[in-house]
């Protein structure tokens, strides 16, 4: 079924608004609150569209053969992931490419990320190809690397000791090391940890990094596009600001933003979609928006954030001393 946005109808409360819809195969109009549960419809969030449980249509969109429920549409919903707002939606299912599933996409309405829950886990077939994937683009990275400590710099950063949380097989790194920083890097793929100590010649370690975890006093804190691929960011978020306070650093935080110049992704979620959000849900499956990313650095202590387009990186800075 295809809907007609015909208006929109709020009691000023977020959880109330509705949208008034026509359907041109039934000839009847639906009102309805924030779960839609009026004619099985559920709403899909900021006046984008409403779609039909089941959405068949999508299957025609996934590449190979999709799976899904028959109706496995939420009956509650989660908090967001990013800000924690208990105002949150259900919108649509989407399509994976590495599984071949549609799966469902949520979103918030107070901060505007979205998010897809996806249950999948890495094998060591797919780590080794992270790793083929991660040397394929150490190029790039390495400039990446140059432009963004350059506009750091430019903002009055200027760091002599950094972390990378989520540093691959360590090519940022290793470029800074030869800027004459003092660096360490952790990462959960053993894989690519190996191949940063061993050819990039960096100090990195495969474990799970937290706040309590000992190092050298660090002055710039880094996590650059990791948490777009972590369903519940908040924890890893909390204990990156904590790190920062504690040692009076800067944190940078790099995602791919989803700005509403993407929201029409959001109605063709096509993977294959030139600069989509949905290109790979099985593994990015938290779609920040700033203002998300912002709130919950704030809630974690760091309130001195600024948006920074640091040429492929972009990402919130966040300060701990004026």
């Amino acid at each position: 079924m295809e809907f007609q946005i015909e208006g929109i109808a709020s009691t000023g409360d977020p959880a109330d608004a509705v949208m008034i819809m026509s359907c041109p195969f039934s000839n009847f109009s639906a009102r309805d609150c924030a779960v839609g549960q009026a004619h099985g419809l559920v709403p899909c969030c900021i006046g984008l569209a409403w779609a039909n449980r089941g959405d068949e249509k999508l299957s025609d969109i996934a590449t190979g053969t999709c799976s899904v429920e028959a109706d496995d549409t939420p009956k509650t919903l989660q908090p967001c992931p990013v800000c924690n707002s208990p105002f949150t939606a259900y919108v649509r299912k989407i399509p994976t490419i590495r599984t071949h599933r549609l799966i469902n996409l949520y979103t918030c309405l107070e901060c505007e990320s979205f998010w897809n829950p996806s249950g999948y886990r890495e094998s060591e077939e797919q780590l080794a190809r992270d790793l083929q994937w991660g040397l394929g683009v150490a190029e790039r990275n390495v400039k990446a690397t140059h432009d963004l400590f350059a506009k750091l710099s430019e903002l009055g950063v200027k760091p002599k000791t950094v972390a990378e949380i989520g540093c691959g097989i360590g090519t940022l790194l290793k470029t800074a090391r030869a800027m004459g920083k003092s660096v360490v890097g952790f990462d959960v793929n053993h894989r690519a940890i190996e191949y940063a100590v061993k050819e990039n010649r960096v100090e990195a370690y495969a474990a799970m990094w937290s706040s309590q975890t000992k190092t050298i006093p660090i002055d710039l804190y880094l996590s650059i596009m990791v948490l777009e691929h972590i369903d519940q960011p908040r924890p890893l978020i909390k204990e990156l600001c904590t790190a920062a306070i504690r040692h009076k650093s800067a944190l940078f935080i790099s995602v791919p933003f989803a700005d509403r110049s993407r929201w029409p992704n959001i109605l063709n979620p096509d993977p294959k979609v030139p600069g989509t959000l949905f290109f790979d849900n099985d593994v990015h499956v938290t779609h920040f928006s700033k203002e998300g990313l912002m709130r919950a650095m704030a809630e974690f202590g760091i309130t001195n954030t600024r948006y920074v387009a640091a040429g492929l990186w972009h990402g919130i800075l966040g300060t701990t001393t004026s």
